[in-house]
């Protein structure tokens, strides 16, 4: 049956990637419903096991994966600890990734009026999450500049860029 059912959908079954497990969840829910089956359909577990990311993968298989899958979700909602934006900036590991630099700075101000630890740790913190490419822009620009004019400058530049690139 299992066979027959990855043959015959045509749905690709979704994966984990950058959502919570709520969030997968609710995918494999809507995945299960357009199939027509139960979410404990043998088919739609290994679907559901096979798409989460490896960490929350080997927490369901420690936990037990023979178990109904809505406990599974239940557990690994439980166990899930992904940083929040606060708890990154507390802990000094709050980076740009692929945000804007607006965007970015914009976070680390909202971060940093919860936890008032002074302007000299926020330009520090700022500087250190950069992208790299950034950093060397900073630098260039002058990293003693007023960080409102170094951020103004920075998003100038990541402005003229992405127009370069045609993004």
């Amino acid at each position: 049956m299992l066979e027959n059912m990855s043959k015959n959908n045509g749905i690709p079954a979704p994966a984990q990637g950058d959502l919570t497990v709520d969030k997968y969840f609710k995918l494999i829910e809507t995945y299960a419903t357009a199939l027509g089956v139960d979410l404990e359909n043998e088919y739609i577990k290994v679907k559901f096991i096979s798409g989460l990311l490896p960490e929350d993968k080997i927490r369901a298989i420690r936990f037990g994966i023979k178990r109904p899958i809505k406990e599974i979700v239940e557990h690994l909602k439980a166990i899930t600890t992904r940083p929040t934006d606060i708890q990154k900036y507390r802990l000094g590991h709050f980076d740009q990734g692929n945000d804007s630099v607006m965007e970015y700075f914009r976070k680390l101000i909202e971060c940093s009026e919860s936890v008032n630890y002074g302007d000299e740790y926020l330009r520090s913190l700022f500087l250190r999450g950069l992208t790299h490419d950034n950093q060397i822009e900073a630098r260039i620009c002058g990293l003693k500049l007023p960080l409102e004019e170094l951020v103004e400058k920075l998003s100038m530049i990541e402005d003229i860029r992405k127009m370069e690139c045609g993004v």
